[in-house]
């Protein structure tokens, strides 16, 4: 049953060889398009934002671990399912941790229920991510289709994150530009 369920997982290399370049560029990017307005990360800064960039880091790292976990030679049901578990259960804890935080910003942007979307599609990914780890665990194939959902609600939030993100860099900058 562990070779069937190895080669099922092999049979997907392609897809996650994708998803590592991919995941693995983009969270590149962040990490430069962050570098470029630091204190933006920093405690000083806004609560709810700062949060939004570790969320849209933490997707695209998490999406690289699943990914670089999948391509694993002669993979066993143990040998998926117990990374997907960590990550689903970690990924669940952030999100939750992550709404408690943005809600103490002060600024009522965050607080408003569109920013809550923000943790919808995330949240959904991570519980994604916990029901693949229970198939795999009893070695059913079906676990690497639901993947497929993980790694499609992860990689358009943090997408889509990464894009207001940098626009939100943009205007700081641009209120730098004006105030200095």
């Amino acid at each position: 049953m562990e070779n069937d369920f190895g080669a099922v997982v092999a049979s997907w290399e392609e897809f996650y060889e994708t998803i590592a370049g991919a995941s693995g560029t983009l969270l590149g990017l962040l990490f430069v398009s962050l570098a470029i307005n630091p204190k933006m990360m920093t405690n000083a800064g806004p609560n709810a934002r700062r949060v939004w960039s570790e969320q849209t880091f933490h997707s695209f790292l998490v999406l690289l671990v699943i990914a670089i976990v999948a391509l694993i030679p002669d993979q066993t049901p143990e040998g998926l399912g117990i990374p997907l578990l960590i990550l689903g259960a970690q990924g669940l804890f952030k999100a939750v941790r992550d709404v408690r935080v943005a809600l103490q910003d002060p600024d009522p942007h965050w607080r408003k229920g569109e920013a809550f979307g923000r943790f919808v599609s995330p949240v959904l990914g991570y519980a994604l991510c916990l029901f693949s780890a229970i198939l795999a665990f009893r070695g059913d194939p079906d676990a690497m289709g639901w993947l497929v959902a993980v790694n499609f609600l992860l990689m358009m939030s943090a997408l889509i994150s990464c894009w207001d993100l940098l626009k939100s860099i943009g205007e700081q900058s641009d209120q730098d530009m004006q105030q200095g």
